[in-house]
């Protein structure tokens, strides 16, 4: 597997986007061949997008191989084993089951702040693989004559109930028929992000960490 985080910048927008690719003839890598472009990494099997991807300005990134599966164990000790002194492009270094590098744009800044910064980014990838051992939220999208009413799966609520507490009560979205054609001018994506943070009371960050979300319609 091979598992990515980017510190990235657009404009005033700034967050860390990760990526997670099956890679599975990729163990053991050349980096020189990796930048090239001479490496295949596979299909994309979840991202995390804090700033959405192209065009951005990439300000430090992790990038992480390993054969088979890449487990939260395996990626708790990279901050700790990463000890050698850093260079002015970064540092590269590998473990018994890992191969991983860390670089950043300019050399001027000092120890503490770099190891902070891998510290962020290796709990990003970790998030993106815990992510993987769990089935995403169920957002269930139903279409009348009347309009679009957006809830949660019965199991999603059970879910989120455990983690909010036993007073938590699930959040039902209603959008008028006169008002689908202004969601479908804003376009679905945007609206079904507000959704699914007023249905799930979930940050991004935590959206990751539960297996992200999944959107089934139905019509009555």
């Amino acid at each position: 597997m091979y598992v990515t985080a980017q510190r990235v910048r657009r404009r005033t927008a700034s967050g860390i986007n990760a990526f997670l690719h099956d890679a599975p003839n990729l163990n053991q890598v050349d980096w020189e061949e990796f930048d090239r472009g001479e490496v295949e990494i596979g299909e994309l099997l979840r991202q995390h997008a804090a700033v959405p991807p192209g065009g951005n300005s990439v300000l430090s990134f992790l990038d992480v191989i390993g054969p088979g599966e890449l487990t939260v164990q395996q990626l708790a000790g990279l901050p700790e084993t990463q000890t050698t002194q850093p260079t002015e492009h970064g540092c590269a270094w590998h473990l018994a089951e890992l191969t991983a590098r860390y670089s950043w744009c300019g050399g001027d800044r000092q120890r503490p702040a770099l190891d902070e910064e891998l510290r962020e980014l290796v709990e990003a990838v970790t998030a993106l693989i815990r992510a993987t051992d769990r089935q995403p939220l169920e957002i269930v999208r139903t279409l009348s004559s009347d309009g679009l009413v957006f809830e949660l799966a019965p199991g999603s609520v059970e879910r989120l109930r455990a983690r909010h507490g036993d007073d938590w009560r699930a959040p039902r979205v209603r959008l008028p028929t006169l008002q689908l054609d202004q969601w479908r001018s804003q376009g679905a994506a945007r609206l079904d992000d507000q959704v699914i943070k007023v249905l799930t009371g979930l940050t991004d960050e935590e959206l990751v960490a539960e297996g992200g979300v999944k959107t089934t319609t139905r019509s009555d």
